[in-house]
């Protein structure tokens, strides 16, 4: 099974400032992934860190974080990673389709 996030995750994403942030995805079971954001340290350098279940499932949530400047996220299993890159930490918005309708 190879490792990664979910595809809701990439390059230049928008995570929710001051609210734990969920990022989510698939490992080998049983191994530990770590989350390293530049910018943002911690003793060994991750931000957060978890543990993937026995079917390979994992999820791991970040701190709350204020906004900021681009940074890139990092995560990390065994000898894999997974970067992305220009990832800001700020308000997202979802607009509905229906409320561009001008006509």
């Amino acid at each position: 099974m190879d490792f990664r996030a979910a595809a809701a995750f990439s390059n230049h994403m928008v995570l929710q400032r001051d609210t734990p942030i969920p990022i989510w995805g698939q490992a080998e079971p049983n191994m530990e992934v770590r989350c390293f954001l530049s910018g943002n340290r911690w003793g060994d350098g991750s931000i957060a860190h978890t543990k993937a279940n026995n079917q390979g499932h994992w999820e791991l949530r970040l701190p709350a974080l204020s906004a900021g400047d681009p940074d890139t996220l990092t995560l990390r299993c065994g000898k894999r990673k997974q970067i992305f890159s220009d990832v800001y930490v700020g308000d997202v918005w979802q607009a509905d389709r229906a409320a561009w309708n001008w006509r």
